[in-house]
C-alpha cells in the first residue's frame, strides 16, 4: 500500500521520530510536534525535515552513536538540524 499523498504534519512527525518519541513520552511528543509545526509555518518544507531526520538517524546508526548522545526530536528540530 502506498503512503498517503498528503500526510498530516502529525503523521510525518510520527513516521520520522516514532522510536525516539515513544521512549520519551507524551511531553516530548508534544514539544516535537510544536517545533515541527513552527518550522513548517516558517516555510521549511516538511519533506526536507523528514529527509534530514532520516539521514541523521542513518548516520547515528552507521557510526554507532550512543543513544544518550542523540538529541531528542524536539531538540533536533529546535536547533534547526534539518
Amino acid at each position: 500500500m502506498a503512503p498517503p499523498m498528503n500526510p498530516s504534519r502529525e503523521e510525518m512527525l510520527a513516521a520520522t521520530f516514532n522510536p525516539k518519541i515513544a521512549k520519551q513520552g507524551a511531553k516530548a511528543r508534544k514539544a516535537a510536534e510544536a517545533r515541527f509545526a513552527t518550522a513548517v509555518k516558517n516555510g521549511v518544507d516538511p519533506v526536507r525535515i523528514i529527509s534530514a531526520a532520516e539521514q541523521a538517524a542513518a548516520s547515528y546508526r552507521r557510526t554507532g552513536t550512543d543513544p544518550k548522545f542523540i538529541p531528542g526530536p524536539d531538540v533536533w528540530l529546535n536547533k534547526g538540524k534539518y
